[in-house]
């Protein structure tokens, strides 16, 4: 029998099942948002031509972007200002993804910390759609349900 226990009557979360919060503030009005980081674990070669081990790896910054209503834009960026040097593209600030349902046994929460606006872009043409802000940036940190992708200290976090 399928595993149905993430279904709430019947349905499946989709992007009305997510509350961001970006430097602490609740936006309801951004249309995308993706985000990503890797680690690259290094191989041990001996004589042979396979590998037959990793190394711990090696991560890098983290890749975010999102979509964002024109106002609510324009709402965030004195926010950031106020966090930085003076620049909002200074600012380091957090974004938070909540994704739930109402009746929905556990929340699934995402964290990505330290984030840095490197590029924000707009563009128009005639039409109905709404005005938007393309937003991208960096981060240090994400974690899941408080469960971070990276330890971030080497072999001291594992021993109990």
């Amino acid at each position: 029998m399928p595993d149905i226990s993430h279904l709430i009557n019947g349905k499946v979360w989709d992007h009305s099942s997510i509350e961001l919060t970006v430097a602490d503030q609740l936006f309801s009005r951004i249309s995308q948002i993706d985000y990503d980081d890797t680690l690259e674990p290094g191989e041990l070669k001996g004589t042979q031509a396979a590998p037959i081990g990793m190394t711990r790896g090696e991560a890098s910054l983290g890749d975010f972007s999102f979509t964002i209503y024109m106002p609510d834009y324009a709402r965030l960026v004195p926010i950031l200002a106020g966090l930085g040097l003076g620049g909002y593209k200074e600012a380091s600030f957090n974004i938070e993804c909540v994704m739930w349902e109402p009746g929905a046994s556990i929340p699934v929460t995402e964290q990505i910390r330290h984030c840095r606006i490197t590029s924000d872009a707009f563009s128009s043409s005639a039409g109905s759609d709404p005005l938007m802000r393309q937003v991208q940036g960096k981060y240090l940190q994400r974690l899941l349900n408080g469960v971070p992708a990276v330890s971030p200290s080497g072999v001291e976090s594992i021993v109990p």
